[in-house]
């Protein structure tokens, strides 16, 4: 039916289900199969895409890259009132901060992502957020 709009988004959340269980390469295929099939107005699916491509280039040792790719997602998630993506965003700006040993920049991301899950109510991602928080203020 040449519909795109959700085959972005469901190719960015498999990229980010994938990343989580330590399967770069194919998370690195779908997040940018889900940037390619996302329009330039699909905040969301733009934003996902970019926040596992951080990861994956965190993860890779491209540090800069993972940087600015990340902060991309935030930036684009900061134009919405979408305070899911918002908080997502943050979170994944703070893993990559944490894979360069920049503590103090990615305590402030995951306080901006506490900030943003809490004003969704969306508990799990604020309680995970704090509980990092917490480990780093150890």
């Amino acid at each position: 039916m040449g519909e795109k709009g959700v085959r972005s988004t469901l190719a960015a959340s498999l990229a980010e289900a994938l990343y989580r269980q330590r399967r770069y390469e194919e998370a690195e295929y779908f997040a940018r199969a889900g940037l390619e099939a996302a329009s330039p107005e699909d905040v969301a699916s733009q934003a996902l895409g970019r926040m596992v491509a951080a990861k994956l280039l965190a993860v890779r040792g491209t540090g800069d890259r993972a940087e600015r790719t990340a902060r991309e997602a935030v930036a684009l998630a900061e134009q919405t009132d979408d305070l899911f993506t918002r908080g997502q965003s943050n979170l994944a700006l703070a893993k990559v901060l944490l894979l360069a040993d920049r503590r103090k920049e990615a305590i402030e991301a995951l306080e901006a992502a506490v900030e943003a899950s809490d004003r969704k109510g969306n508990i799990v991602s604020a309680d995970r957020a704090r509980a990092l928080l917490t480990e780093l203020e150890r």
